[in-house]
């Protein structure tokens, strides 16, 4: 295989078909996980018998919601048909990664909002539901501002549509993570406490893993837009700055949420 034959740009278009394929190969081998309900449920800091019934309630919570695979094989197909896409040169690389992005968002956003139609065996909570208090209003500001960066780029080519692709599927990110966070309680009724608890464990872990979407995929397409021969209206010292801008944003966001989760905590359920 002669090696030089392949410029910079076909060895950009092969990484990103190997990152499409394996995002879709993964998504497909672990499907439901828009469900993840085991996931976002902690029981460190309960006593024993408060975890064995906390683990009851989120079994009885991953039952009610019943979440199909549907949405996690349609997505996994839509990165596979991207990586493909790209590898074939039928598209920019960054435009299929963008394609990819967005039908990730309506995938999880068809996951999501599905559950506010599971109301036949809910039991309203007693204190309104707030966004804010899950998750502090400066991360949804950062998260639209970081989504608008991708239109930093924005012209009328396969780049530009790429950012406005990204853009819009990071706005949609952003806004399902505030529905999320708002969604009203699913309660079954036959442990309330503890049903409480994971109700509030997976507002939290859900609209902190939606809201982390909408940073990763404006960060990871303004690192592959940088490393390409495309230039954000000719400036390099501008696109550095936009660049770790967006990087700081992610990671100032990740940080918050881990220390969230491994802050200690004691709870007594009643």
């Amino acid at each position: 295989m002669n090696l030089e034959a392949f410029s910079p740009a076909d060895l950009l278009r092969w990484l990103m078909s190997a990152v499409l394929a394996l995002v879709g190969g993964l998504t497909l081998l672990r499907p439901c996980q828009f469900a993840a309900v085991c996931l976002h449920v902690p029981t460190r800091g309960l006593s024993p018998g408060d975890a064995a019934r906390v683990e009851a309630a989120a079994r009885r919570r991953k039952t009610l919601e019943n979440i199909p695979a549907t949405y996690d094989i349609a997505v996994g197909f839509a990165w596979l048909a991207a990586s493909a896409a790209c590898a074939a040169g039928a598209g920019a690389p960054a435009l299929c990664y963008a394609a990819a992005s967005l039908a990730t968002a309506s995938g999880m956003a068809a996951a999501y909002l599905r559950l506010r139609a599971v109301s036949a065996k809910r039991v309203a909570a007693l204190n309104a539901r707030t966004a804010l208090g899950v998750v502090p209003w400066y991360w949804f500001a950062a998260a639209a501002a970081t989504a608008l960066v991708a239109l930093v780029s924005s012209e009328l080519r396969a780049p530009g549509w790429a950012g406005f692709l990204v853009c819009a599927s990071a706005l949609t990110s952003a806004w399902l993570a505030w529905r999320v966070a708002t969604m009203p309680a699913l309660l079954g009724g036959d442990d309330l406490p503890a049903e409480r608890f994971v109700d509030e464990n997976l507002r939290f872990g859900r609209a902190t893993a939606v809201l982390l979407f909408a940073f990763v995929q404006v960060f990871v397409f303004v690192m592959f837009e940088s490393g390409t021969v495309h230039t954000w209206h000719g400036d390099a010292r501008g696109n550095a700055y936009v660049s770790w801008g967006v990087a700081l944003a992610w990671l100032a966001f990740s940080v918050w949420t881990i220390l969230r989760k491994v802050r200690p905590q004691r709870v007594a359920l009643p």
